[in-house]
């Protein structure tokens, strides 16, 4: 009697539990499609209806799986390929996403509330209206931290203040001179504490 290969695309690994092989198991039960007790297999579509099910006050759809640490639940498609839920989400509703651009979550943007990070609800929305096609400094621009007249540690954001520097890809990365000065002085004491015995 021939081996049961894995159900996964064109995977050909031989069967281990669930008609999937040790890897696709393993990476679906990651991606959240399997259900707690590690028995039913869901296919992006039936988790997709899951988490428009779930819509949050918000109008998130938050994606029904466990996410790793940075917060970005990811799905495995039919051919195997594993990708973040909400780029799946918006190929499978809107087409591919533009050369150049990363998928924004306007729901965060918009939100006051959120202090963003691995813990952020709104990494597990995968609402395609709520996803925007940007570049890197397009997305910066929107942040609220952006247009704040002050930097996060209070210190006025001036352009005598603020240091700009040019990324390779054209985005800006803008730096508080002030900030940037009191690291410095913070890493030189440790540096002296450490040099006396």
């Amino acid at each position: 009697m021939p081996a049961r290969t894995c159900s996964i695309g064109d995977c050909g690994r031989p069967v281990i539990a669930r008609g999937l092989c040790s890897r696709c198991y393993q990476r679906a039960e990651a991606a959240g499609e399997l259900d707690h007790y590690g028995r039913q297999y869901r296919t992006f579509e039936e988790s997709l209806a899951l988490a428009m099910e779930a819509e949050t006050d918000e109008g998130c759809w938050p994606w029904p799986a466990v996410h790793p640490t940075n917060g970005y639940p990811t799905s495995v498609l039919a051919a195997g390929v594993r990708v973040k839920a909400y780029v799946a989400s918006w190929t499978a509703l809107n087409g591919p996403v533009p050369d150049g651009k990363t998928l924004d979550h306007q729901c965060h943007t918009r939100s006051t509330t959120c202090a963003g990070g691995p813990t952020c609800r709104h990494r597990r929305c995968v609402r395609p209206d709520h996803l925007t096609p940007a570049t890197r400094s397009e997305q910066q621009r929107w942040r609220p931290s952006y247009t704040s007249p002050t930097c996060p540690r209070g210190h006025e954001r001036t352009e005598a203040n603020t240091a700009i520097q040019k990324r390779s890809d054209g985005s800006e990365h803008r730096r508080c001179r002030e900030c940037t000065k009191e690291d410095g002085r913070a890493y030189y004491a440790r540096k002296k504490k450490e040099r006396i015995p």
